[in-house]
């Protein structure tokens, strides 16, 4: 639903903050004051977590197993990936095992699925 998530602004990375103008959601930033209408989102880069097998140096997405099943640690702006950090350094040292905080910028549409 528009308007629960948070985002990053494109320029500046600050956190941007979701306002009512006119009728419209739009998301604006406090800093450089970028705007975007909740429909111009999209997502240009990912960061992942990613474990490091301590044996044969292989490297998997890190996941979190919460009441409500698996939660991924894969973000879309920096505010997510700040508030995962925690979460994945609790992790590495429950299991002694190196993570790293990786991020894949190069967007390919492939398909479009629709109803």
């Amino acid at each position: 639903m528009a308007g629960t998530e948070t985002y990053s602004c494109p320029e500046c990375t600050t956190l941007m903050s979701l306002v009512s103008r006119e009728r419209r959601l739009i998301y604006v930033c406090p800093q450089c004051k970028v705007e975007l209408a909740c429909n111009d989102i999209r997502v240009d880069e990912v960061f992942a977590f990613l474990s490091i097998d301590p044996k044969d140096g292989n490297e998997g997405i890190t996941g979190y197993r919460t009441p409500d099943g698996w939660l991924p640690l894969l973000c879309a702006d920096k505010a997510r990936v700040d508030s995962m950090r925690g979460l994945a350094q609790e992790m590495s040292t429950a299991t002694n095992a190196r993570m790293k905080l990786v991020r894949f910028s190069l967007r390919e549409d492939l398909e479009e699925i629709v109803p």
